[in-house]
């Protein structure tokens, strides 16, 4: 039985998915049931999604499977390193895009067509889509070519 080999970027594109309904997820919970700000809601919601996706694209995505210490605390620093520069564009952003009403356009077409999740509702939540995929290209740069990178035989 031959193996089916699934190219890099259909993994990433499938970690990403998990990692944005965690970090969605969470959003939601943190803004919604614990009543945190957008603020903390999404640095937490960060947070989370931050360390799972080192995890999964480590092992999955990029399938790097070496846990010599010094390996793994490089690889680890450096994911942490360009998720940190990644997360102060999305942390900052939200709010901000939030704040200038970048929203409101999103809402108004949920109402008119009749959208009644409450989800789609929630404060900021457009924003976080919008920078999400922002964030989502970068981090897919910085991960390839500066976490995971294969060398050169």
């Amino acid at each position: 039985m031959k193996k089916i080999k699934i190219p890099e970027i259909l993994r990433y594109l499938s970690c990403t998915v998990v990692i944005t309904i965690i970090s969605w997820g969470s959003y939601a919970l943190f803004v919604d049931k614990a009543e945190l700000s957008v603020f903390l809601s999404n640095l937490l919601s960060w947070l989370i999604a931050t360390l799972s996706a080192f995890f999964i694209n480590k092992l999955w995505v990029f399938q790097s499977y070496r846990f010599e210490r010094k390996i793994f605390l490089k690889e680890f620093a450096t994911f942490i390193s360009s998720r940190i520069l990644s997360g102060v564009l999305e942390i900052c952003g939200v709010p901000l895009l939030e704040k200038v009403g970048f929203d409101k356009p999103f809402y108004i077409l949920a109402d008119k067509i009749h959208i009644t999740l409450k989800f789609f509702y929630t404060d900021g939540i457009y924003s976080k889509i919008a920078m999400g995929i922002i964030v989502l290209i970068l981090n897919y740069v910085f991960a390839k070519f500066f976490v995971f990178r294969k060398k050169k035989k």
